[in-house]
C-alpha cells in the first residue's frame, strides 16, 4: 500500500523533475555522417562568440551525388552518405569549439592569412578540422540541420 500511495507518485515526480532539469540531454542532436573532400573552393569563416567559444564555419559546394564509399567527390564538396544534400539544406557547416585562433593579414589590405590555433581545450579538434578543410583529403563531420541555417557539427574525423 505504501508503495502505491506514496512511493510510486514520489518516484514519478522525481523522474519528471529530473527530465525538466536536464532539457539539453533529452533533446540533444547527434547528427548524420556528412562526407567531404577538402580543398577546392571551401572557405573558412571564424568568429569568436560571447560564450568564449570560436565558431568555425566551413562553406562548401554540394556534391552532385551521394558520398557512399565508392563514389568520388570533387574537391571542396560534401554529401550525405546515402544522398546528396537537397536544395533546402545549407552548404555551411558550423562547429563551435573552445579554441582560440590567431589571424595575420597584410596592413595594406589583401586577404587574411590564417596562422594558427593558439589555445583552448579543443585546440587539437580545431587543428584537425582546419587541416582537413585546407587539404584535398576526405573527412566526415557528424552534423544535423540547425534552424539557424547551417549544419551543426557534433563530431569530426578524418576519412570517409
Amino acid at each position: 500500500m505504501f508503495f502505491r500511495t506514496v512511493l510510486k507518485p514520489l518516484l514519478a515526480a522525481l523522474a519528471v523533475l529530473s527530465a525538466a532539469a536536464t532539457p539539453g540531454l533529452a533533446h540533444a542532436q547527434s547528427g548524420y555522417p556528412l562526407v567531404c573532400n577538402g580543398g577546392g573552393g571551401m572557405r573558412l569563416q571564424i568568429a569568436t562568440l560571447s560564450t568564449a567559444q570560436t565558431s568555425f564555419n566551413l562553406v562548401f559546394s554540394k556534391a552532385p551525388g551521394a558520398a557512399g564509399t565508392a563514389n568520388p567527390l570533387p574537391a571542396g564538396t560534401c554529401a550525405w552518405v546515402d544522398r546528396p544534400l537537397n536544395a533546402a539544406e545549407a552548404n555551411v557547416m558550423q562547429w563551435r569549439l573552445n579554441a582560440q585562433v590567431a589571424v595575420e593579414f597584410p596592413a595594406q589590405g589583401g586577404q587574411p592569412i590564417f596562422t594558427s590555433v593558439t589555445g583552448g581545450p579543443d585546440k587539437p579538434l580545431a587543428e584537425l578540422f582546419l587541416a582537413y578543410a585546407r587539404s584535398r583529403q576526405y573527412f566526415t563531420a557528424t552534423a544535423y540541420s540547425d534552424p539557424g541555417g547551417f549544419l551543426a557539427v557534433t563530431a569530426f574525423r578524418g576519412g570517409r
